[in-house]
């Protein structure tokens, strides 16, 4: 079955801890990492600016850094929030940390805060990092809650700061779409695992047109 599937399922990064998450069936575990994974089949350099582009909007001072040579890491925070998971892109210029959840009303400032917690024990204080959050089709407007949240931030002490422009969210439906463009013109394995997670998708989301 689709939503048993497991793309790179020999991966190191696949404990018993990690699997313990992936299989809870309503938690974002198991869809994180295929679509994360699934991405990091291509030199990040060609989709982490169009990956940017979509979550922050055109303009983003992270669509023109160096992305090739990137980590992807699920669960690379460790980040400390039930029903959320989180992605550390980190790449030789900037790092960005993605938080992906199934709730389609999310606490942003909530999970904004723990994301920067999570990561102000793992990157130092002059670090360019990049927030964005990953919701289901269907999510309202998350734009002015980021912004909101950003003002929020700037009066706490010890968090890690964002670069402006740099916080943004996209759907699941949008990282699929993502994967199929860079499935157009691909090889008969990565096809394969992109075809795998459209069709996870539309089995955790069935309204999302793909």
């Amino acid at each position: 079955m689709s939503s048993l599937w497991l793309v790179d399922i020999e991966s190191p990064l696949l404990t018993e801890a990690a699997l313990a998450r992936i299989d809870d069936e309503a938690g974002p575990d198991r869809l994180a990492w295929n679509t994360f994974q699934t991405l990091a089949l291509w030199d990040p350099d060609v989709w982490v600016p169009r990956f940017v582009e979509v979550a922050c909007g055109e303009g983003s001072p992270f669509e023109a850094l160096e992305w090739s040579g990137s980590s992807v890491r699920p669960w690379g925070a460790s980040l400390a929030h039930p029903g959320a998971a989180d992605v550390v892109i980190d790449g030789p210029e900037a790092l960005i940390m993605a938080v992906a959840t199934m709730d389609p009303d999310p606490p942003v400032d909530v999970l904004r805060a723990a994301a920067l917690e999570s990561l102000g024990h793992t990157v130092g204080p002059d670090h360019q990092v990049g927030f964005v959050i990953v919701v289901p089709p269907g999510t309202p407007d998350l734009g002015p809650w980021l912004e909101v949240a950003a003002e929020d931030q700037r009066e706490q002490a010890g968090l890690v700061e964002l670069i402006p422009g740099s916080s943004g969210w996209l759907t699941w439906r949008d990282l699929a779409e993502l994967a199929l463009d860079l499935a157009e013109e691909s090889d008969e394995l990565r096809g394969e695992a992109v075809h795998r997670l459209v069709s996870q998708v539309q089995t955790r989301f069935p309204d999302a047109e793909l």
